[in-house]
C-alpha cells in the first residue's frame, strides 16, 4: 500500500503539484470569524491611514503628475505589503492602499476622456494587470470582479453589455474546465473565477434591472438603436452558447463517449437553450456555469 502511494507522491511532485503532509507542528487555521474581523481591522486601520495621508497631500487631485505618482506609491506600496504580508489585517490593509492607488492613478483619466468607452478600456487593463501581478487571492479577485465590470461598462457605451455579459460567462468557463492544466498556478485560477462569478452575478442583476440604458451614447450605438442591442444580444448568447459546448466536450472527455444520436440530442439541446436565453436572459449562463461547476 505505501509503494503506489509512494509512486503517486513523485508522479505529483514531478507535475510541481504540492502536497500537505498532515503534521502535528502544522499551525491550526483560524476560524471564519476571526478572519472576518482580521479583514475588517485591517480596512478600518487602511481608512484611518489614507485619511491621514489624504489631509496631508490633498493637493495630489489638482495636479494629474501628482496624482499619478501618489496612485503609483500606494499600489507599490501595497505590492510590497502582500510580498511580506502573513496575516489577514495585513492583507487587507495592502488591498484597501492598493484600490486607494488606483483610484489616483485613474483620477487623471476621469478628467481627460470622462465617463466614456475609452476610460473604461483603460480600467479594464489596470485591473487585468493588478489581477497577474498582485501576489494575493483576494486582491486578485478583486481586481478580476472589478476587471468584468469595466469591461462590461465599455462596451455597454455603444449598446454591446449582452457581448460583455457573454465574453464573462464564457471566460469564467475556460477557466474552471483548465483550472488544474496549470498545477503552479491553481490559486490564482481558483481567486479569478471567483471574482468572476461574483462580477457575472452582480452583471446579471444589473442586466434584469436594466441599469446599463443610462450610460448608452446614442450617437455611438452599434448599428443603430434596434439593430445593434438585437445583434448584440444575438452575439451575447452565441458566447454563452459555446461555453456550453465547451463544458459538454469536457464531459464527453472526462467520461465516455455516448452514441452519436445521443450527442446530437446534446447539440440540440444546447441551441434550444441558447434561443431561449435571448428571451430569457441569464439562463444560459445560470446552466454552463452549474453543469461546469459539476465537472470540477
Amino acid at each position: 500500500m505505501s509503494q503506489p502511494r509512494s509512486t503517486l507522491t513523485q508522479r505529483l511532485t514531478r507535475a510541481g503539484i504540492s502536497l500537505n503532509e498532515t503534521s502535528s507542528t502544522a499551525p491550526l487555521e483560524s476560524p471564519w470569524f476571526v478572519r472576518v474581523l482580521q479583514a475588517f481591522s485591517g480596512w478600518l486601520a487602511a481608512l484611518f491611514l489614507l485619511g491621514l495621508i489624504a489631509t496631508a497631500v490633498v493637493f495630489v487631485l489638482e495636479s494629474t503628475g501628482a496624482s499619478l505618482i501618489a496612485g503609483s506609491l500606494l499600489i507599490g506600496g501595497a505590492f510590497a505589503l502582500l510580498c511580506s504580508a502573513r496575516s489577514d489585517v495585513l492583507e487587507h490593509m495592502a488591498l484597501a492602499f492598493s484600490l486607494a492607488g488606483q483610484l489616483l492613478v485613474a483620477w487623471p483619466a476621469v478628467e481627460m476622456w470622462g465617463v466614456s468607452a475609452t476610460l473604461w478600456w483603460g480600467l479594464l487593463a489596470l485591473q487585468c494587470a493588478m489581477a497577474l501581478i498582485m501576489p494575493s487571492q483576494v486582491h486578485r479577485s478583486m481586481s478580476a470582479f472589478l476587471a468584468s465590470l469595466a469591461l462590461t461598462l465599455a462596451l455597454a457605451t455603444n449598446g454591446l453589455a449582452p457581448v460583455a455579459i457573454g465574453l464573462v460567462v464564457l471566460v469564467l468557463t475556460l477557466l474552471w474546465l483548465n483550472e488544474y492544466r496549470w498545477p503552479r498556478h491553481i490559486g490564482a485560477v481558483q481567486a479569478w473565477g471567483a471574482g468572476l462569478l461574483v462580477g457575472l452575478l452582480v452583471l446579471q442583476g444589473l442586466a434584469y434591472a436594466n441599469q446599463f440604458n443610462w450610460i448608452y451614447d446614442s450617437d455611438a450605438l452599434w448599428l443603430g438603436p434596434w439593430l445593434g442591442p438585437w445583434l448584440a444580444s444575438w452575439l451575447g448568447t452565441a458566447l454563452v452558447a459555446l461555453a456550453l459546448v465547451s463544458v459538454i466536450h469536457q464531459a464527453f472527455c472526462q467520461h465516455s463517449q455516448p452514441a452519436i444520436a445521443q450527442r446530437l440530442a446534446i447539440y440540440v439541446a444546447v441551441a434550444l437553450v441558447a434561443v431561449v436565453t435571448v428571451y430569457v436572459p441569464g439562463l444560459g449562463a445560470g446552466v454552463a456555469v452549474c453543469y461546469c461547476s459539476g465537472l470540477r
